[in-house]
């Protein structure tokens, strides 16, 4: 004969059972009426082609429509070369640009494979900076560059940012701007100097 506190036990341990039983037969039906909405507005396809019955309007139509006759040059040397410039010293003044109290000398630490050995020696002087008081971090995003100067193996570039600064519970955005001067290194650009204006 089982105690009273046994069949206690066994009557909860049951009840435990048969709900944990009801759950998990819920779920499995709420995962088979979502299979079976999701293949119902699922479009198929015939033979696998791709037309404008399997997706939506806005995908599509083209953001840019080219007529028809129309050739597109491939970019230039030149070009390409420009671009790769603008294109690290974008990533340059994002990163060298953002840093948080939190973090110190974390936006030096980033751009040091982006940089030459002689802004390095500079960079790297500020590394140890150690900032005592309230939470300060600031956020930069490019949002407009131009190469200013170019030749193989230099390169000039203007950016304008959008700088937000957190001081605390204070945030507060701005615009600035920065000249990035490259150099050509092998195949690859490095920045050697950077003036903020």
């Amino acid at each position: 004969m089982t105690t009273l506190r046994s069949r206690i036990f066994i009557l909860i341990s049951l009840i435990v059972l048969i709900i944990l039983a009801i759950s998990i037969g819920l779920i499995v039906i709420s995962k088979k009426k979502q299979a079976a909405t999701v293949a119902e507005t699922t479009p198929t396809t015939t033979a696998g082609t791709i037309d404008s019955t399997n997706f939506p309007a806005q995908i599509t139509t083209p953001a840019t429509v080219i007529p028809s006759g129309t050739t597109v040059k491939p970019a230039t040397t030149e070009e390409t070369m420009k671009n790769a410039a603008k294109q690290l010293a974008k990533i340059f003044v994002e990163r060298y640009g953002s840093y948080s109290s939190d973090a110190s000398g974390e936006n030096i630490r980033s751009v040091e494979p982006l940089v030459t050995k002689d802004l390095w020696a500079i960079l790297s002087q500020r590394l140890n900076v150690k900032y005592n008081g309230d939470f300060i971090g600031v956020t930069t995003k490019v949002i407009a560059t131009n190469v200013t100067d170019f030749s193989a193996s230099s390169a000039t570039v203007e950016l304008n940012s959008q700088r937000t600064t957190t001081k605390g519970a204070t945030v507060a955005e701005s615009t600035q701007a920065a000249t990035v001067k490259l150099v050509k290194s092998g195949d690859n650009w490095l920045v050697d100097d950077i003036k903020w204006k």
